[in-house]
């Protein structure tokens, strides 16, 4: 709620609906980052079930949870930020992403939506998939690369997410039982 109060405290965000269209897709991203950096923890192994005294079922729906809900939040974000770049500006949308200042901004988010709908899908179909696990964390690896490109802060949202990884990769390498 705070980006939210942030945004539309803000004069530019009651010009016009894209300015408030815009206002939400930001405050949408502060959830989003939140989810995204949680939603890595649960799937990075036995160390939270163990750490938190829950089974690794519970973990495992933790996840998919935490999922849905950067889901909604990146569509939020997404289709927000597409309104109000490509319906609102006075260049045209190709320009935007071709020739603006912040295209590399823009494409690392086009990507990282992109990411995200593969990843949707994946998750969809993984009783069809043959090592889902694997390649479900790498694309979730490539998703939350491209999401620090869209936005380098999201890379201290990911520090707890980085740090349980290497916790239980170490533990499951060099024994603890996990």
């Amino acid at each position: 709620s705070v980006p939210l109060a942030y945004f539309m405290a803000d004069d530019f965000y009651h010009e016009s609906a894209y300015t408030v269209i815009l206002g939400l897709s930001l405050a949408a991203s502060m959830p989003l980052s939140w989810n995204l950096s949680l939603v890595a923890i649960p799937g990075s192994g036995r160390v939270m079930s163990v750490l938190l005294g829950v089974p690794e079922t519970t973990s495992v729906s933790i996840h998919k949870a935490v999922a849905w809900s950067a889901v909604f939040w990146a569509s939020l974000h997404a289709f927000g930020e597409i309104v109000y770049i490509c319906v609102n500006k006075d260049e045209s949308c190709s320009d935007t992403f071709l020739k603006g200042d912040y295209r590399y901004l823009y494409w690392a988010g086009a990507v990282s939506a992109l990411l995200l709908l593969a990843h949707v899908a994946i998750a969809l179909s993984r009783r069809k998939i043959e090592n889902f696990v694997s390649f479900h964390r790498a694309i979730a690896g490539v998703l939350l690369t491209f999401a620090t490109i869209h936005w380098w802060p999201f890379l201290f949202f990911l520090c707890p997410a980085v740090a349980v990884f290497a916790t239980s990769s170490a533990l499951q390498r060099y024994g603890g039982g996990f």
